[in-house]
């Protein structure tokens, strides 16, 4: 089964490790593609909401999002 998994960068962390494991139970899993930044970058702070938003429109998050979210067959939400 193909996931998608989302939810606000607070969980940053659960997410990477939910993806974890949903692929080694043999799922295709995936997160947006900044969740790891949130992580290492000491900079990137979920309080920080102006930034964010900015980092979003420059990379064009939403979009990578919504089509991951096609291919996908279930979405997981963590929040």
């Amino acid at each position: 089964m193909k996931i998608f998994i989302c939810g606000s960068m607070y969980f940053s962390r659960e997410m990477l490790a939910a993806e974890k494991e949903l692929e080694a139970l043999g799922h295709w899993a995936k997160v947006p593609c900044d969740t790891q930044l949130f992580v290492d970058d000491s900079k990137k702070t979920t309080d920080n909401h102006e930034e964010n938003f900015k980092h979003c429109i420059e990379q064009d998050i939403m979009r990578k999002c919504f089509e991951d979210i096609a291919e996908s067959d279930a979405i997981l939400i963590l929040n």
